[in-house]
Protein backbone atom coordinates (compact mmCIF):
# COMPACT_ATOMS: atom_id res chain seq x y z
CA UNK A 1 0.00 0.00 0.00
CA UNK A 2 2.79 2.41 0.93
CA UNK A 3 4.64 1.59 -2.28
CA UNK A 4 1.58 2.29 -4.43
CA UNK A 5 1.01 5.63 -2.66
CA UNK A 6 4.69 6.55 -3.01
CA UNK A 7 4.73 5.59 -6.71
CA UNK A 8 1.63 7.69 -7.33
CA UNK A 9 3.23 10.63 -5.54
CA UNK A 10 6.44 10.30 -7.58
CA UNK A 11 4.49 10.04 -10.84
CA UNK A 12 2.40 13.08 -9.90
CA UNK A 13 5.48 15.14 -9.10
CA UNK A 14 7.12 14.09 -12.37
CA UNK A 15 4.04 15.14 -14.32
CA UNK A 16 3.86 18.42 -12.40
CA UNK A 17 7.48 19.36 -13.03
CA UNK A 18 7.35 18.05 -16.59
CA UNK A 19 4.49 20.37 -17.47
CA UNK A 20 5.80 23.39 -15.58
CA UNK A 21 7.01 26.06 -17.98
CA UNK A 22 8.18 29.61 -17.61
CA UNK A 23 5.48 32.05 -18.62
CA UNK A 24 5.91 35.67 -19.50
CA UNK A 25 3.35 38.27 -18.49
CA UNK A 26 1.57 39.87 -21.40
CA UNK A 27 2.11 43.57 -21.60
CA UNK A 28 -0.96 45.60 -22.27
CA UNK A 29 -1.55 47.13 -25.66
CA UNK A 30 -0.94 50.71 -24.50
CA UNK A 31 2.59 49.87 -23.30
CA UNK A 32 3.35 48.03 -26.55
CA UNK A 33 2.09 50.99 -28.57
CA UNK A 34 4.24 53.35 -26.49
CA UNK A 35 7.26 51.09 -27.04
CA UNK A 36 6.70 51.17 -30.80
CA UNK A 37 6.51 54.98 -30.65
CA UNK A 38 9.70 55.19 -28.58
CA UNK A 39 11.53 52.72 -30.87
CA UNK A 40 10.60 54.76 -33.94
CA UNK A 41 11.78 57.97 -32.28
CA UNK A 42 15.07 56.50 -30.97
CA UNK A 43 16.13 54.11 -33.72
CA UNK A 44 14.69 55.76 -36.83
CA UNK A 45 13.68 59.41 -36.58
CA UNK A 46 16.33 60.76 -34.18
CA UNK A 47 19.14 58.20 -34.27
CA UNK A 48 21.65 60.74 -35.59
CA UNK A 49 20.68 63.31 -32.94
CA UNK A 50 21.24 60.75 -30.15
CA UNK A 51 24.57 59.74 -31.69
CA UNK A 52 25.64 63.40 -31.82
CA UNK A 53 24.77 63.73 -28.11
CA UNK A 54 26.91 60.63 -27.40
CA UNK A 55 23.93 58.57 -26.20
CA UNK A 56 23.60 54.88 -27.03
CA UNK A 57 20.29 53.11 -26.45
CA UNK A 58 20.96 49.43 -25.84
CA UNK A 59 17.38 48.22 -25.65
CA UNK A 60 13.74 49.01 -25.08
CA UNK A 61 11.43 46.51 -23.37
CA UNK A 62 7.83 46.64 -22.20
CA UNK A 63 7.04 46.07 -18.53
CA UNK A 64 3.66 46.08 -16.81
CA UNK A 65 3.09 49.84 -16.97
CA UNK A 66 6.19 51.44 -18.50
CA UNK A 67 8.74 50.96 -21.26
CA UNK A 68 12.24 50.18 -20.02
CA UNK A 69 15.02 51.97 -21.90
CA UNK A 70 18.68 51.02 -21.47
CA UNK A 71 21.03 53.96 -22.06
CA UNK A 72 24.78 54.51 -22.15
CA UNK A 73 26.21 56.54 -20.57
CA UNK A 74 23.77 56.35 -17.70
CA UNK A 75 24.08 59.80 -16.14
CA UNK A 76 21.71 62.48 -14.87
CA UNK A 77 21.94 64.59 -18.02
CA UNK A 78 20.81 61.70 -20.23
CA UNK A 79 18.13 60.65 -17.73
CA UNK A 80 16.69 64.17 -17.74
CA UNK A 81 16.78 64.25 -21.55
CA UNK A 82 14.69 61.09 -21.91
CA UNK A 83 12.28 62.07 -19.15
CA UNK A 84 11.71 65.39 -20.91
CA UNK A 85 11.07 63.55 -24.20
CA UNK A 86 8.76 60.76 -23.03
CA UNK A 87 7.59 61.66 -19.53
CA UNK A 88 8.49 60.11 -16.20
CA UNK A 89 5.27 58.07 -15.98
CA UNK A 90 5.77 56.17 -19.23
CA UNK A 91 9.44 55.09 -19.10
CA UNK A 92 11.90 53.43 -16.78
CA UNK A 93 15.54 54.22 -17.50
CA UNK A 94 18.24 51.68 -16.70
CA UNK A 95 21.99 51.43 -17.16
CA UNK A 96 22.36 49.81 -20.58
CA UNK A 97 24.65 46.85 -21.15
CA UNK A 98 26.24 46.44 -24.56
CA UNK A 99 25.87 43.01 -26.11
CA UNK A 100 28.97 40.82 -26.27
CA UNK A 101 29.66 39.29 -29.67
CA UNK A 102 30.82 35.69 -29.71
CA UNK A 103 33.47 34.70 -32.23
CA UNK A 104 34.99 31.39 -33.18
CA UNK A 105 33.92 28.44 -31.09
CA UNK A 106 31.82 30.21 -28.47
CA UNK A 107 34.61 32.50 -27.34
CA UNK A 108 33.44 35.99 -26.32
CA UNK A 109 35.35 39.02 -27.44
CA UNK A 110 37.72 40.01 -24.63
CA UNK A 111 36.70 43.68 -24.53
CA UNK A 112 33.22 45.15 -24.15
CA UNK A 113 32.06 48.46 -25.61
CA UNK A 114 33.02 50.18 -22.35
CA UNK A 115 36.66 49.10 -22.73
CA UNK A 116 36.56 46.74 -19.77
CA UNK A 117 37.62 43.13 -20.12
CA UNK A 118 34.71 40.71 -19.84
CA UNK A 119 34.39 37.05 -19.02
CA UNK A 120 31.03 35.59 -19.96
CA UNK A 121 29.87 32.41 -18.28
CA UNK A 122 27.87 29.90 -20.25
CA UNK A 123 24.52 28.97 -18.79
CA UNK A 124 24.40 25.37 -17.60
CA UNK A 125 20.93 23.83 -17.23
CA UNK A 126 22.27 21.44 -14.59
CA UNK A 127 22.69 24.37 -12.20
CA UNK A 128 18.97 25.13 -12.33
CA UNK A 129 17.36 23.79 -9.11
CA UNK A 130 14.14 22.86 -10.93
CA UNK A 131 16.04 20.56 -13.31
CA UNK A 132 17.96 19.00 -10.45
CA UNK A 133 14.80 18.39 -8.44
CA UNK A 134 13.05 16.84 -11.43
CA UNK A 135 16.02 14.58 -12.12
CA UNK A 136 16.13 13.45 -8.47
CA UNK A 137 12.41 12.66 -8.48
CA UNK A 138 12.70 10.65 -11.68
CA UNK A 139 15.73 8.75 -10.37
CA UNK A 140 13.99 8.01 -7.07
CA UNK A 141 10.92 6.77 -8.91
CA UNK A 142 13.04 4.59 -11.18
CA UNK A 143 14.95 3.17 -8.20
CA UNK A 144 11.74 2.22 -6.40
CA UNK A 145 10.28 0.79 -9.60
CA UNK A 146 13.33 -1.40 -10.17
CA UNK A 147 13.27 -2.43 -6.52
CA UNK A 148 9.64 -3.45 -6.84
CA UNK A 149 10.36 -5.46 -10.00
CA UNK A 150 13.29 -7.26 -8.37
CA UNK A 151 11.12 -8.30 -5.37
CA UNK A 152 8.58 -10.01 -7.68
Amino acid sequence: MKMKLFSTLILGLCLFFGTTVVTFADSNEAVLAKQAEIDKYIFEDHAEELEARGISVTHTAPSDTTVEIGILPYNQENIDYFIELFGEETITLVDGQMAVTFVGEGEPLPVSAGGEETTEEKSNPLTNPLYLLTALIILAGAAFGVRKLVKK
